[in-house]
């Protein structure tokens, strides 16, 4: 199977053919980078996150008590503006009320076959057997706004895709 999402450590795999990409949801709802690189079989890959004492980086409120937690040096999959993340964010919104920020949490996912679509753009196209999409929503409760991660996965063409979508 090209998409793979183990319940017990929290991750989903995406497989081709010969590489393998990984995430994880954190323990307070983060969507995590685990790794992309040469394939691997049943591995949780989550020793790669070193938690260590984040100095002057802020902590969520969930995480106010331990040193070891911040969005500012965790390998966030979707990182957003304003949240404890001080890097370049890959999404800055402003809301109904002028505040600039997003806390986007992993709301669930869902597997697909075939690929997402792009109206009216160039992509890869797929039958439904040749692709796998994955569809991971992030939710900011705060305001309510979602975002859909798209992940087209065609294993044997050893090809990964991926889109954000429309939530």
């Amino acid at each position: 199977m090209a998409i793979v999402h183990d319940t017990k450590a929290n991750t989903i795999s995406l497989h081709t053919r010969n590489t393998t990409y990984q995430m994880q949801i954190g323990e307070n709802g983060h969507l995590l980078h685990l790794y992309y690189g040469k394939k691997i079989e049943d591995c949780c890959l989550s020793y790669r996150l070193v938690l260590t004492d984040c100095g002057f980086s802020p902590n969520s409120y969930e995480a106010r008590y331990r040193r070891d937690i911040s969005l500012d040096v965790l390998p966030q999959e979707y990182s957003s503006a304003n949240s404890g993340d001080f890097r370049v964010p890959a999404l800055e919104c402003v809301n109904g009320n002028g505040v600039v920020g997003t806390d986007l949490r992993y709301q669930g996912h869902e597997i697909r076959r075939g690929k997402y679509a792009l109206p009216g753009l160039p992509a890869a196209f797929s039958g439904q057997d040749d692709a796998q999409t994955l569809s991971v929503t992030l939710r900011d409760d705060a305001t309510g706004l979602t975002v859909e991660l798209l992940y087209g996965v065609f294993e044997d063409a050893d090809m990964l895709t991926r889109e954000i979508g429309r939530a």
